[in-house]
């Protein structure tokens, strides 16, 4: 599969580092049917929306450390992408923000994980 096919396969977003949990992630959405393609920042997040078309996007609370109020614009900019934001339960601050700044959803990362597959058909579906 060439570069431009799989971009134009791809139909979700992560951002974050961690390589296991990226891998997870991808194969399990790839059992599903559906692609994820990483970024690991803020600014290749943006350049890949204005590029492409997603139907979601999952953010890890604790591989982005960034403030969050740039999702209330991708929600202006890209009304139709579901926002899925995980990170660590004691980060309570951190999960706040992400749903007051406009996450559809915000799950502590073990109940994220529980139900990933779950979570991804949901996001794949909208």
């Amino acid at each position: 599969m060439s570069h431009e096919q799989f971009e134009a396969a791809c139909n979700g977003l992560l951002l974050g580092m961690d390589l296991f949990f990226v891998s997870k992630i991808q194969g399990t959405a790839q059992l599903l049917g559906s692609k994820i393609e990483t970024v690991t920042s803020k600014t290749l997040l943006q350049g890949k929306l204005a590029a492409g078309s997603y139907k979601y996007l999952l953010i890890d609370l604790e591989a982005f450390s960034g403030e969050l109020e740039f999702l209330k614009q991708l929600k202006i900019d890209h009304p139709s992408l579901k926002i899925i934001a995980f990170g660590s339960h004691v980060n309570t601050e951190r999960l706040a923000s992400a749903q007051e700044n406009g996450a559809d959803s915000v799950l502590p990362r073990s109940k994220f994980t529980m139900n990933l597959a779950a979570i991804l058909e949901s996001a794949i579906k909208s």
